[in-house]
C-alpha cells in the first residue's frame, strides 16, 4: 500500500491517500471507517476526519453508476413512501421520523460551525443567537421542514424544496402553527419558503443562488447521485458550502440502518432504506469532485441508546455528514475498482 501525503487546504492540515493493488477479503466485506484511515482535525472544539475524494477504503471502491443522463433523479417510489407518513413528520417522540429529530441538533451545530468558519463570521456573530443571518440556505429534500426551521431559527433565510407535496404541506402547516409565517419575523426567526419542486428544476430556475445548499439523508434516496450532486453544485454560489449526510456502504452501515433501525428497533418504518443506495464516504468525495465540488470534512454521527441522542464522531462507519465547495471538475477521478491500480491515482 502507498502513502502520499498532501495539504488540506485552508485549514492547512495533512491529508492522507491511500492506495492498493489488492482487495482484502475483510475490507471488501466491510467497506468499513476504521479501514479509511482517516487523520483528524480540531474544528471549533471537535474531532472530525477529514476525508479526500482520493482517499479510498482498501478495496472498497466506487461502484460504477449510469452514466445515462437524466433530468430529474427524483425516484418516485422513495417519494411515495415519505408522503405515505406525511402527517407524522413533527411527532417527534413515537413517529417515524423520530430519530431524525433527535439527529436535527447535531446536523445543525456541524452546519452551524462550518459555515462560521467558511465565511468567516465575526466573533459577535459566532455568540449571537442568528449566526447565519445573512445567509441564504436550501434545505433540498426538506420533508417536513425539521431542518429548515431549525436553520431558520439560526437566522438564515430558508428555502425547504421537496418533490413530494404532501411533505411540502405538511411543512407549511407546521410553519403555521410555530408562528413562522407571512412576511412578519418573530422571536423564532423569519419565514421558511416551502417549494414543491425538485433540485434539478429550481437549479435551471435559480443557478448559483445560495450561499449555503443541504442536502441531508437525500442522496440515498435518488435514483443518480452523480446527477444529484450536480444540481447541488448548480443551485450553490460559487463561493458558498453544500452539506451532504448519508449512510456509509459498509456493513455496519447496513446492520445499523437496516437491520437494527428498521427490523429489530423499529426506529423508522421497514422499507426506508435501499442498501444499494448507500455510499461510502469515500465514494460519496468522488461524486461530488465530479459534479465541480471540492470534500473540506466529514463527521460520522453516532447515536447513544441510552440516551437517545447523538454525537459528532471520527467513526464513518455508518451516519456521516461531509461539507464541500466549490471546486475544479474532476472527470478523472476513479470511478470503479478496476482503476485502482491506474498509476495515475499512486502517485
Amino acid at each position: 500500500m502507498g502513502v502520499v501525503s498532501r495539504s488540506l487546504g485552508r485549514r492547512g492540515a495533512t491529508r492522507a491517500i491511500f492506495m492498493s493493488t489488492h482487495t482484502s477479503p475483510v475490507a471488501k466485506a466491510l467497506g468499513d471507517s476504521s479501514l479509511l484511515s482517516p487523520f483528524s482535525e480540531t474544528i471549533s472544539g471537535k474531532r472530525r476526519a477529514a476525508c479526500s475524494p482520493r482517499s479510498f477504503a482498501t478495496g472498497d471502491i466506487v461502484a460504477r453508476r449510469s452514466t445515462q443522463k437524466t433530468t430529474t433523479t427524483v425516484d418516485s417510489r422513495e417519494t411515495k413512501k415519505f408522503e405515505q407518513d406525511a402527517e407524522l413528520w413533527w411527532r417527534e417522540r413515537d413517529g417515524p421520523f423520530g430519530p431524525l429529530h433527535s439527529m436535527n441538533p447535531t446536523r445543525c451545530s456541524f452546519i452551524k460551525d462550518e459555515c462560521l468558519e467558511h465565511f468567516k463570521r465575526k466573533e459577535d456573530d459566532r455568540k449571537g443567537s442568528k449566526p447565519l443571518s445573512g445567509l441564504r440556505i436550501v434545505d433540498v429534500g426538506c420533508g417536513g421542514g425539521l431542518l429548515s426551521e431549525s436553520l431558520s431559527r439560526l437566522g438564515a433565510d430558508v428555502v425547504g424544496l421537496d418533490a413530494g407535496k404532501e411533505n411540502v404541506e405538511a411543512a407549511k402547516r407546521r410553519q403555521k402553527e410555530s408562528q413562522l409565517e407571512d412576511d412578519e419575523e418573530d422571536k423564532c426567526g423569519t419565514k421558511v419558503k416551502y417549494i414543491c419542486d425538485t433540485a434539478e428544476d429550481l437549479g435551471e430556475k435559480e443557478p448559483n443562488s445560495f450561499d449555503v445548499v443541504c442536502a441531508l439523508e437525500v442522496i440515498e434516496h435518488v435514483t443518480d447521485p452523480r446527477v444529484f450532486a450536480s444540481a447541488l453544485r448548480k443551485l450553490v454560489k460559487d463561493d458558498g458550502l453544500v452539506f451532504v449526510s448519508t449512510i456509509s456502504k459498509s456493513l455496519r452501515g447496513v446492520l445499523g440502518a437496516i437491520v437494527f433501525a428498521e427490523r429489530l428497533a423499529k426506529m423508522v418504518p421497514a422499507g426506508t432504506h435501499d442498501a444499494n443506495k448507500f455510499l461510502h464516504p469515500s465514494e460519496l468525495a468522488i461524486v461530488l469532485e465530479r459534479a465541480g465540488l471540492k470534500t473540506n470534512s466529514m463527521a460520522g454521527m453516532e447515536y447513544n441508546l441510552i440516551t437517545k441522542q447523538w454525537k459528532l464522531t471520527n467513526d464513518l462507519g455508518i451516519n456521516y455528514i461531509a461539507s464541500a465547495s466549490v471546486g475544479t471538475f474532476d472527470e478523472k477521478l476513479p470511478s470503479a475498482q478496476v482503476d485502482v491500480n491506474d498509476k495515475r491515482y499512486q502517485d
